[in-house]
């Protein structure tokens, strides 16, 4: 990307990992490694000769904090900050879309903590574990097949595990996306009588319809796991 971007357009560019702190990758507990002895959440899986320096590679951090509303809007107001550091006539019209935006990402985040306060469960399963900013937010437990890097298929031993913590936990719903092939997750539900749904990460929208944008699809999220975690 640094090489795409330039120097002049990097100079002036907003890194975001400047303004945000990013967290560990595999920040969250390995519940099916606790539980049933088998790691899913490495990056590192040798039984499938998969490393960390596969195509999907995240490196050390977890990027995925799109995902926290709250970082979110530390990001809006940076980038409005950078902006008009970059072009001071503009300054004034940046600061007012931050202030738009902020205010519409507070709307979000109430919509959430009021959505998930109240659930019946409050386990998250999910292909890959890229939803640890969401669900560390919201106090939900996620629980990954793979770790962050969707890339790496996660091996038998780790469904079988997976499989276990469901049926025990009676979990109702195993997450899948939209990027990412079902057959895991079909997998782990034949076997548990789970439902199969779709929780969107957001890496991946340029194929979608105009009408998608990024409260929309985390207003989606939001639905899919009051349904999933039978929320009140």
């Amino acid at each position: 990307m640094d090489e795409a971007i330039g120097q002049e357009a990097k100079e002036s560019a907003l890194n975001v990992a400047d303004v945000v702190e990013l967290r560990p990758a595999g920040g969250e507990e390995e519940h099916a490694e606790d539980d049933h002895g088998h790691d899913h959440g490495h990056d590192h899986d040798e039984e499938d000769g998969h490393t960390e320096d596969d195509g999907h590679d995240h490196g050390d951090l977890d990027p995925h904090f799109w995902l926290d509303v709250e970082l979110m809007k530390e990001t809006a107001e940076a980038l409005a900050q950078r902006m008009g550091e970059v072009d001071p006539e503009g300054a004034d019209r940046y600061q007012e879309g931050a202030e738009r935006v902020v205010s519409e990402l507070s709307t979000l985040g109430e919509a959430y903590q009021t959505g998930l306060a109240t659930c019946e469960h409050r386990e998250v399963v999910v292909g890959h574990t890229a939803f640890t900013y969401l669900t560390e937010q919201y106090d939900l437990e996620q629980i990954g097949v793979s770790g962050v890097d969707p890339d790496n298929e996660p091996s038998p031993a780790q469904i079988a595990a997976i499989t276990d913590v469901v049926r025990e936990r009676d979990i109702t719903t195993i997450f899948t996306e939209p990027l990412m092939p079902a057959a895991t997750a079909d997998t782990i539900a034949a076997e548990t009588g789970a439902r199969v749904e779709v929780l969107d990460p957001l890496e991946g929208v340029t194929d979608r319809s105009p009408g998608d944008d990024y409260p929309s699809i985390m207003l989606g999220n939001l639905d899919a796991l009051t349904a999933a975690l039978s929320c009140e």
